[in-house]
């Protein structure tokens, strides 16, 4: 499964989402799909495998069938 979440985190005049899912593989798959580019995911040293995402595209994603969740939700479910 693919998740967005609702950060919205303010970054250069924009708001930012990330994109996670169950496997690396499938993240990236899916990221595809959005045309994101593989060397934009944040992998290394991140707790989280992710690739961070604006508003069009976390649109995109969740019409794509990413599941949006809240930032806590998405938390508490990737540490379990």
């Amino acid at each position: 499964m693919v998740y967005v979440d609702d950060a919205g985190i303010a970054w250069k005049g924009k708001r930012w989402y990330h994109l996670m899912a169950d496997t690396e593989d499938e993240l990236h798959v899916f990221a595809g799909r959005l045309g994101l580019k593989r060397d934009w995911a944040q992998i290394k040293g991140q707790v989280f495998p992710h690739y961070d995402i604006t508003v069009p595209k976390r649109s995109l994603a969740i019409r794509l069938g990413a599941k949006p969740l809240s930032v806590l939700a998405l938390v508490k479910l990737f540490r379990e």
